[in-house]
């Protein structure tokens, strides 16, 4: 779902989510105030909870196949 989004989008939620970067992180590497991120964040959340659930994609299913990722990176892992 992420790749129908802009650039941008794809970018802070790589910074956010994989690399675990604070929203505070990102407004200064960005040099952009955080509230106005914070408000960029809800959105592109939202928007792409939308994209997902009109491909069939439930937030429950989505924690399932998350969950089960992380139990199978904990047995890789550890």
């Amino acid at each position: 779902a992420t790749e129908a989004l802009p650039p941008r989008a794809r970018l802070l939620l790589r910074l956010r989510f994989e690399q675990g970067s604070s929203i505070a992180d990102l407004s200064r590497l960005l040099g952009e105030p955080q509230k106005p991120l914070y408000r960029e964040f809800e959105r592109l959340l939202r928007d792409l909870r939308l994209t997902l659930e009109a491909r069939g994609v439930s937030a429950e299913h989505l924690q399932v196949v998350l969950g089960q990722a992380s139990s199978q990176l904990d047995g890789v892992l550890t």
